[in-house]
């Protein structure tokens, strides 16, 4: 009775070994698409006014429409892995889907997914293989600055019915910059000028060209005329400006003369609807009797932020 009992375990045993080999033939599945990596178009210098557009591809390359980047970007990078009990090679295609992401204000639309390899990749026994990916987004007009980010899904699809679809989703992310510019129209000029007799005098240009003369100086003609920029930015935006309460111009030899009170000043300016402000600047000029002769000259600056 002994012997027969020891045949009966082994015939069991034989069984289950069959059984736990011959199984995976019949389900063999893939894992859950990894993050590494993900989409970052790094930071993109915007014309607030205008709507932008930037390609990302799996190579890690950048091209921007209506804007400028400015570096950061990584392409995005998911690692698949097969199950540790498969006997049989997968064939998996990886693809991405997700329409947008950001705030209702600022919705990024996405398309053009780019995936490298673009087709199905056959994976051998317990393999790990990495799937890079790339896109388009499109920036909508005033689109405030800031980091923004989402997520789209990342689908591996082995193509069969018994082992399901595995799903994760992957982040893709964009920093955005405003640009803001000014462009010098006209050049701040007092025109010439002759010294007082005695003492100081003074020559001021009022910000809407006006030139007038006090303490003695005389107004002899030249091309006088207000300092005049544009400042060009997102619409109806609140702006910044700032510009210094004096500087000195400069004659050849070393000798200068002080400009000061200059208006309108530092102070917030406000876009108008097409996003430009014009700026007129007006100043006083100090000119003493030794004021030598000559043409002076000089740099002043002006700033503007958000």
């Amino acid at each position: 009775m002994g012997k027969r009992i020891k045949r009966c375990c082994l015939k069991f045993v034989l069984f289950l070994l069959f059984a736990m080999q011959a199984a995976p033939a019949f389900a063999v599945r893939a894992g859950y698409p990894i993050q590494i990596t993900p989409l970052n178009f790094g930071v993109i210098t915007i014309n607030p006014n205008t709507a932008v557009t930037a390609t990302l591809d799996y190579n890690g390359n950048i091209s921007v429409e209506g804007g400028v980047s400015n570096g950061g970007q990584t392409r995005g990078e998911v690692e698949t892995t097969t199950s540790t009990a498969a006997l049989l090679g997968e064939n998996i295609t990886h693809t991405f889907r997700g329409a947008a992401f950001g705030p209702a204000a600022c919705a990024i639309t996405i398309s053009g997914y780019q995936v490298n390899p673009s087709g199905s990749v056959n994976y051998s026994l317990n393999a790990v293989k990495r799937t890079f990916w790339g896109a388009t987004i499109t920036i909508p007009e005033n689109c405030p600055p800031g980091d923004y980010q989402g997520t789209v899904i990342c689908r591996a699809d082995n193509g069969t019915a018994i082992s399901p679809d595995q799903e994760t989703n992957q982040q893709i992310m964009v920093t955005i910059r405003e640009t803001i510019a000014i462009e010098n129209i006209a050049d701040l000029d007092f025109g010439k000028i002759i010294p007082p007799a005695a003492g100081q005098g003074s020559v001021t240009i009022g910000a809407n060209g006006q030139r007038s003369s006090s303490g003695g100086a005389a107004l002899v003609g030249g091309a006088p005329s207000a300092g005049r920029f544009s400042i060009y930015g997102r619409r109806d935006a609140n702006v910044n400006v700032t510009m210094p309460g004096a500087f000195d111009i400069t004659r050849a030899g070393g000798a200068t003369l002080r400009v000061q009170n200059i208006v309108p000043g530092t102070g917030v300016q406000v876009l108008g609807n097409d996003g430009y402000y014009h700026l007129n600047i007006g100043a006083t000029l100090i000119v003493p009797a030794a004021a030598e002769s000559g043409i002076y000259s000089g740099i002043y600056s002006i700033t503007a932020n958000y």
